[in-house]
């Protein structure tokens, strides 16, 4: 009976730290990542603005907002986290760069104690 106890007493942490850890080390790795994504699709829009205006056509329909993902709320976002194992979470997250540019979905989080690593999504959704 002692040794489960022991068991406990040591999982217990480990479950806490994963949770609390994977969820803000997954929402800087999801911020991190959407704001490279906005970057490249801003810069793909004033390409394509600069490449009708020289066709003299009307430019397409810009693939993102144009305040920015840090000015929009919530532009990415993880909904909850659940450690299923310690270093292992099972996640739903999104982000969206655009009035048609987003994804997300339930996902797998590694956490390894200064970063994570997300896998997926399993199942979710696309704009």
């Amino acid at each position: 009976m002692r040794t489960r106890h022991k068991i406990l007493l040591c999982l217990i942490p480990l479950y806490v730290i994963t949770g609390i850890g994977g969820y803000y080390s997954h929402s800087a790795t999801l911020r991190r990542e959407t704001q490279s994504i906005y970057d490249r699709a801003k810069e793909r829009d004033h390409v394509d603005a600069d490449i009708a205006a020289k066709m003299g056509i009307k430019p397409r329909q810009p693939r993102v907002f144009e305040t920015g993902p840090t000015d929009l709320k919530p532009l990415c976002k993880v909904n909850w986290c659940v450690p299923v194992l310690p270093g292992v979470l099972f996640a739903n997250s999104y982000y969206q760069v655009g009035p048609l540019f987003g994804k997300g979905g339930f996902k797998i989080v590694i956490y390894y104690g200064f970063g994570s690593w997300a896998i997926g999504p399993i199942w979710g959704w696309i704009s």
